[in-house]
């Protein structure tokens, strides 16, 4: 039993007597046609090279894409604008200062009195230890003047601190751009309130854009982590990009059996944006002097894999002939044949659904080159027709 990628072929009686009806002919006249044997297109094979690509589809992504928080409480003051580019430092966002910066001159109160107490305990330890020198007063009693110095030491040290901290809540009441990039997400209005840890913003940098792919595990030392590829966007009316792989993980996802690949994009127009959908093709193993045929032409049976080929071609009775093959890796629709099929033989591409061994073949399209045998060089599966 065949099994071919085209619908299975008519009886031929039931095909003469369709075409009677339809035409009104004798069946001396439908006789006199199909002499003439079935119809097919033929591709004359030929070597070349064949690259194994996988064809899959990723999700694009950005290193620089960051949920901006508030890093204090407060009254959310202001921020940037859907859309807005900035350039890294720059204030996309501010918590109202106010009750930041009035802690902020507290602390500088508490360090300045601290100061004070300090100098004050400097001067009472100057001044009595030349009496303790002389045994004027008493060890306890000097004791008791060191201690109040280091006391005092330690108050400025934790004045210092707490100043310290304040200054810093008061500048974490701005949210600047980790990176140069655009707003694109807010999380919360001018006015409310927000603690510390609330998401405010949402910013992303396209400049430098990220395909992930899943790639199935059976591939994981087939991927060279440095090659190019191909990449396309429906958005983008089929145009292909160039990109570089960037990333090969190493590790396989135990849910999916997949690991990550990641090819890098440029995007100095900025049509690409995050999540958009692409498909890639990823560069799997280069084949050399191979056969490289439609998929559509490949057949299969209780045997195996077979191609369908007009013998004697140019001849005065050329005939359908088959061929057992054992195939290579297939892409964008696309064969290799490893064996079982000869340089310059006239494969059948169409039509060999409804042609048997022995047929008489009548070509009524010969193909050159494998580009001129696809609908479509891109296609995988559509059937070239033989009427032109």
């Amino acid at each position: 039993m065949r099994t071919a990628l085209m619908p299975l072929r008519f009886p031929l009686a039931f095909a003469v007597a369709a075409l009677m009806a339809w035409t009104g002919c004798t069946s001396e006249e439908v006789t006199e046609s199909a002499d003439e044997g079935v119809p097919v297109a033929v591709l004359q094979a030929s070597a070349q090279s064949f690259q194994d690509r996988l064809d899959l589809t990723g999700t694009l992504e950005t290193d620089d894409d960051a949920t901006l928080s508030a890093e204090v409480g407060g009254r959310l003051q202001s921020r940037a604008a859907l859309g807005t580019q900035v350039q890294a430092g720059a204030t996309v966002a501010r918590i109202d200062p106010t009750q930041a910066r009035a802690a902020q001159r507290q602390a500088e109160a508490q360090l300045r009195a601290a100061r004070a107490a300090e100098a004050q305990a400097q001067d009472s330890f100057d001044r009595q230890e030349p009496l303790y020198r002389d045994s004027v007063i008493s060890a306890i009693e000097f004791e008791n003047v060191r201690a109040q110095l280091n006391q005092a030491e330690a108050q400025v040290e934790q004045a210092e601190a707490a100043l310290e901290q304040a200054q810093d809540r008061l500048n974490n009441t701005t949210i600047s751009a980790p990176f140069a990039g655009s707003i694109q997400e807010h999380f919360v209005q001018v006015g409310e309130q927000v603690g510390a840890g609330t998401p405010v913003l949402r910013m992303v940098s396209t400049e430098r854009m990220y395909l992930t792919v899943g790639v199935p595990e059976r591939y994981i030392n087939d991927i060279n982590p440095d090659a190019a590829v191909d990449v396309g966007f429906r958005s983008l009316a089929g145009e292909s990009l160039q990109g570089q792989i960037a990333f090969v993980g190493g590790t396989v996802n135990p849910r999916n059996r997949t690991f990550r690949v990641e090819v890098e994009l440029e995007n100095g127009n900025g049509r690409l944006h995050p999540d958009m959908v692409g498909r890639v093709l990823l560069p799997r193993q280069q084949l050399e002097n191979v056969v490289v045929v439609p998929r559509r032409a490949i057949e299969r049976d209780e045997d195996g894999y077979r191609l369908y080929v007009v013998a004697n071609p140019d001849g005065d009775t050329p005939r359908v002939a088959s061929r057992l093959v054992t195939l290579g890796p297939t892409a964008q629709g696309r064969t290799a044949i490893l064996d079982g099929l000869e340089p310059g033989a006239a494969v059948i591409v169409t039509g060999q659904n409804n042609a048997a061994e022995g047929d008489r073949a009548n070509i009524v399209e010969r193909y050159a080159t494998l580009d001129e045998a696809m609908i479509d060089p891109a296609s995988t599966q559509r059937p070239v027709s033989t009427s032109r």
